[in-house]
Formats: structure tokens, sequence, C-alpha cells
């Protein structure tokens, strides 16, 4: 979570004060969530974006704001994100999706259907997305830290951001 807190020194009289704040904050705190999406969507394996809508921001105060992710409501973003040890079968839900949608996915479902000689499309399917399961019920995955890395690209141009926004108010107020 990138979280950004202003403070001014000197004393700035403006009735204006808070509203033109707000406003430069909610201007650049929304190009903030922007470029950190971007950031994250371009490290997110292919399939994976949808829960991205989740993220959310707030100018909590004039001089406090907040880029976060609202409770993401996919747990799979967590085990995408972190990665997840062997052990258990996961859900076959969103391996079944990442075999639909990408070309890895795609591919690997042809290779079955080619080695088992399965006539039905259903079918390949989900032997495919059974065989999937198992290895990463196996051998567990390697985690992609979108968020993580997304976020760590992005802080030093969301610093920029807010850096013009308090020029921004500075001006404004001083003028």
């Amino acid at each position: 979570m990138i979280s950004i807190k202003t403070k001014l020194d000197g004393v700035f009289f403006s009735k204006d004060r808070d509203r033109i704040m707000k406003g430069e904050y909610n201007q650049a705190m929304h190009s903030a969530v922007i470029l950190t999406t971007e950031e994250v969507v371009r490290l997110a394996p292919v399939g994976v974006t949808g829960f991205l809508s989740k993220v959310q921001w707030k100018v909590v105060s004039p001089f406090h704001g907040v880029v976060g992710s609202h409770p993401v409501s996919s747990k799979y973003a967590l085990v995408v994100e972190v990665g997840r040890k062997p052990g258990k079968f996961p859900p076959p839900e969103p391996i079944r999706r990442w075999l639909q949608i990408t070309d890895k996915g795609k591919a690997f479902v042809a290779t079955i259907t080619a080695a088992y000689k399965i006539k039905k499309k259903e079918t390949a399917l989900r032997s495919a997305t059974f065989l999937k399961s198992r290895g990463i019920a196996r051998q567990g995955t390697k985690g992609a830290f979108m968020f993580q890395e997304g976020e760590k690209r992005a802080t030093p141009r969301v610093n920029k951001l807010f850096e013009r926004a308090v020029i921004e108010i500075a001006r404004r107020l001083s003028g």
C-alpha cells in the first residue's frame, strides 16, 4: 500500500485551502491508482487481472491519502501473488479458466488431447484441469509478486505526482 502524508510548514490562510488541497490530491491519487494498476497488470500472469477492479483509493483528509487494495475478493489473487506450497489440490475453476484463455493453457490441453487420444473437448479440458491441479498439489507454485513489484516500480513516479501536487497547492495558495 502506498500512503501519502503531507505536512505544511508555515501558515496558509485561505478559506479555500482544504478544497484546493483535496482537489489536487484527488487528481494525484487518481493518477497514482491508474499508474500503479498498470504496473501490476504488466506483471500479472495472463488471466488473473479481473480482481484489480477492487483497487481503491481515498483522500482521507487534505493531509493524508491512501492507495490500496480493499480486501481483494479473490483468495486466488493472494495465491498468485505469493505462490502456493505443495499439499492440497487447488480449486479447479481458476485452473480451468487459465487453461481456456492462455496460449500456454490451450497448448497443454492440446497435448493432453493428443497424448491420451481424447475425442471430446470437455473431457480433454477436465483431464487437463485435473493433471495441472495435481502438479500444483505436488510441486506448489511460485509467486508472481505483481502487487509487491508493481508498487515498487510505481512508487518513484507516484511520489513525483504528489510532489507536483504539493507544488501546485503552494502555487494556488500563495497567489
